[in-house]
């Protein structure tokens, strides 16, 4: 990797950072600028796991605010790229909370549907080891997740 490809995954690695932090303060602006930053710097060095995680974050935004619509494409786009790498857990919870966009907007048999999936590649698929950092502790671990999604199932009265 040469100097400047460093120096960007270095940037675009706090970038992400800071924007999981303000996202933890409740300050989404900076969280959705910091995010942005960081999506483009991965896009550029080609790297799925970071972009993955950026557009999580600012479709996380989205959802948080009530922009349903906006968060969905994001979320299908991070749901693929963390399936690409074989980030089960990361494409679980994007599964769930494009899940959760669908059934905001009325969309039940959608949201049915995608919480059925994240279950069954929770249950089927061995997770890549991803890289640890302070982040990866926003995503809920497996057995919180599968909870999460049976519970919200049932919710939803399926």
């Amino acid at each position: 990797m040469s100097t400047d490809n460093f120096s960007d995954l270095k940037e675009a690695s706090q970038l992400l950072d800071y924007a999981h932090y303000y996202l933890g303060q409740g300050e989404f602006n900076l969280a959705m600028q910091a995010a942005k930053e960081a999506r483009d710097l991965y896009e550029d060095m080609q790297l799925a796991g970071g972009n993955a995680e950026a557009r999580w974050v600012i479709a996380y935004i989205h959802f948080l605010q009530g922009d349903f619509k906006e968060a969905l494409p994001l979320l299908a786009s991070a749901q693929q790229q963390f399936a690409a790498i074989g980030f089960v857990l990361q494409q679980s919870a994007t599964l769930f909370l494009l899940a959760q966009c669908h059934y905001a907007l009325e969309k039940r048999s959608k949201a049915v549907y995608t919480l059925k999936l994240a279950h069954s590649i929770l249950e089927t698929k061995q997770q890549q080891l991803a890289p640890e950092s302070e982040r990866s502790n926003f995503y809920l671990d497996k057995e919180s997740l599968i909870k999460m999604i049976e519970e919200t199932l049932v919710e939803i009265d399926v």
